[in-house]
């Protein structure tokens, strides 16, 4: 039990030190975003964002909300196929929307 709750413990420091680590350095989120080989627009219509906001986070101009990190941690092991799949769902998703 002891070595099952330290081990948990050490994993919520890894994230939360991930995490913080991406809102202050944009170039994480770029190294994960060319890691999935998607654009910056893909980026943003993944994490329900514009592309201009997507290029502020990578450039360090603005740091991610807690809320965004949530977003980019959903992302963060997916599969270049799978991230291919969730793109063709949101985009349907927007043509349904807006027609």
């Amino acid at each position: 039990m002891k070595l099952e709750r330290n081990a948990e413990e050490e994993s919520e420091k890894t994230i939360s030190h991930w995490f913080e680590r991406m809102r202050v350095n944009g170039a994480t989120l770029k190294t994960l975003r060319k890691k999935l080989g998607i654009s910056q627009t893909e980026l943003a219509v993944l994490l329900d964002t514009n592309p201009a906001t997507a290029n502020r986070w990578e450039s360090g101009r603005v740091r991610l909300s807690r809320r965004s990190c949530g977003k980019v941690a959903k992302i963060r092991f997916m599969s270049k196929s799978e991230v291919g799949q969730a793109l063709k769902e949101k985009n349907i998703l927007a043509a349904l929307h807006k027609g």
